[in-house]
């Protein structure tokens, strides 16, 4: 607790360890898919926890989960592009 000049005390609001864990992972997450998983669940975590103590941090937890599915998106077209590319059989005009 700190005081102020005028005598009254007001508290420190501290940002929460969830919400910055959570943008990490959501940054990590773009390159590696389980990572993204683990923002989503720690930004979750984070925004209940910010709404219940009063802490700072509801940005940073934001954008740990929207990163989160980002990466999740990145990896499933990672997987299905190169599926619809190769499963077609080979280019019309090819001498196969």
């Amino acid at each position: 607790m700190t005081t102020s000049e005028q005598g009254t005390t007001s508290q420190v609001r501290r940002t929460n360890q969830f919400a910055i864990a959570a943008l990490v992972c959501g940054i990590v997450g773009i390159w590696l898919f389980p990572a993204g998983i683990v923002a989503i669940v720690l930004g979750r975590k984070a925004q209940r926890q910010i709404q219940l103590r009063d802490e700072h941090g509801r940005g940073l937890a934001k954008a740990g989960v929207i990163l989160g599915y980002i990466g999740i998106a990145v990896f499933i077209v990672g997987l299905v592009v190169p599926f619809l590319m190769f499963s077609s059989g080979p280019p019309p005009g090819s001498l196969t």
